[in-house]
């Protein structure tokens, strides 16, 4: 198993590994964002000449397969200070890219650093387009001064020549961590990542501005993942007893809907309490979905709301 929450009465990613000991992912849901925006064939990120940031992707609608990645030490460690700009370079390309298709929730478990590159490896959240405040996730906190951490499946290793770069206390601190071993969010916090973001600022080019209107076309029809209440809220919420739970729920459903612009049918109370009940039964984090083509909201293949467009909202999408 790939992850330690389930949805839709347990499903959950599998790691699989074949009988000639080839690894791959299985996913319970489809994969066409993925495959449409960094997959290896006829992707965005393959037409705009970005193949760092692909992997082999297969989409069968109803569920999908990729590539098995991993962050280990031979693939991801920085010899030479220019490595880490590009790097650097890299992240925030993909963050200007990510905006523009309102690709979100990117935090670090749903990214993993494979050749020295940030993957999206879980990329089904996409926001409201006309949505004027979000976040994709990729850059929040990168100067909050994270504590070095081996949590992450994200890290990187490097030699002499970049560690000169950093202060002698968090050297020692790297060093003793993991054989010199850093997480991401530590090491982009640290060089200031901030300072490296005239690669978000800069303005698309036309031919990026065209092929992201031809992927956002694709992706409009497709029902996307979106983040209605965030996942450590429903966490404290489901630990309640159920008949406060389900209140809090609901509160905590309209003020999120009403956050993206969505007007809740009240008239489905009933049968939204139903799917949470459900979802709580099997130990399920309840998940939303929206269409943009038609600006629908649904939970559980439940249409519960529309986005009036009328309305103008300011969202902001916590991960």
């Amino acid at each position: 198993m790939l992850g330690e929450e389930t949805h839709n009465r347990g499903q959950v990613p599998l790691l699989v590994e074949l009988k000639s000991g080839k690894k791959i992912v299985y996913k319970p849901r489809s994969m066409r964002a993925e495959e449409l925006v960094c997959g290896h064939q006829d992707s965005l990120f393959i037409r705009l000449d970005q193949d760092c940031f692909t992997y082999r992707i297969y989409d069968k609608e109803t569920h999908g397969y990729s590539e098995y990645l991993e962050n280990i030490e031979e693939e991801n460690r920085f010899e030479t200070a220019e490595e880490i700009h590009q790097f650097l370079s890299r992240y925030c390309t993909l963050e200007k890219y990510a905006r523009a298709l309102g690709l979100a929730d990117l935090h670090q478990e749903n990214l993993l650093v494979s050749k020295k590159a940030p993957l999206i490896i879980d990329g089904e959240v996409v926001v409201p387009k006309e949505a004027p405040v979000f976040e994709t996730g990729l850059l929040s906190g990168l100067t909050a001064g994270y504590l070095f951490t081996s949590e992450t499946k994200n890290r990187i290793w490097f030699g002499e020549e970049p560690l000169s770069q950093l202060d002698k206390s968090d050297v020692e601190r790297i060093r003793q961590n993991d054989f010199g071993a850093i997480d991401t969010l530590t090491f982009l916090s640290n060089l200031e990542v901030m300072s490296s973001l005239e690669y978000k600022e800069d303005g698309l080019t036309q031919k990026e501005i065209e092929e992201i209107d031809k992927t956002s076309e694709l992706l409009a029809s497709q029902k996307h993942r979106i983040v209605i209440i965030n996942t450590a809220d429903l966490k404290e919420c489901i630990k309640d007893p159920l008949d406060r739970s389900q209140e809090t729920f609901m509160e905590q459903l309209e003020e999120g809907a009403r956050g993206w612009g969505f007007a809740l049918d009240m008239s489905k109370r009933e049968q939204i309490l139903e799917c949470f009940c459900k979802d709580v039964k099997n130990n399920d984090i309840p998940i939303f979905y929206f269409q943009r083509i038609t600006n629908r909201l649904y939970y559980q293949g439940i249409l519960i709301g529309k986005r009036d467009l009328q309305t103008e909202q300011i969202a902001f999408l916590r991960p």
